[in-house]
């Protein structure tokens, strides 16, 4: 299989390489410390008293919308793991492997400990 580069050739100006993968990282400062979070709960109409069930609809919804994207892109379900002792790399890779993909996504998974109420 021939690459872009080598069916373009001299019409090609530059190269950027990069990861096979992305990992976004951050944070969110002002949601930090107790009254970041405070002011941001109160902006969305959500009270103390309410927090536990509106954290766990959010979650939800970010799980589903997960869920959705896995079925779509690559017909598989989100893969839950127990607990850290899963080598999720050695799976992901197997499930490449299995399933012959060579770009694109290959699945997402999450702890679902996360969703206990």
């Amino acid at each position: 299989m021939t690459n872009l580069y080598q069916q373009l050739g001299a019409g090609v100006k530059g190269m950027l390489n990069g990861f096979d993968r992305i990992v976004f990282k951050g944070g969110f400062k002002h949601l930090m410390f107790e009254s970041g979070v405070s002011h941001f709960l109160r902006k969305k109409g959500v009270l103390n008293k309410d927090y536990k069930g509106w954290a766990l609809e959010q979650t939800k919804s970010i799980v589903d919308g997960a869920e959705q994207l896995s079925q779509s892109e690559n017909q598989e379900f989100v893969r839950r793991f127990k607990g850290k002792g899963e080598r999720k790399e050695k799976v992901a890779r197997k499930s490449q492997s299995d399933r012959n993909i060579s770009e694109g996504l290959i699945g997402i998974c999450y702890v679902p400990q996360y969703l206990t109420a």
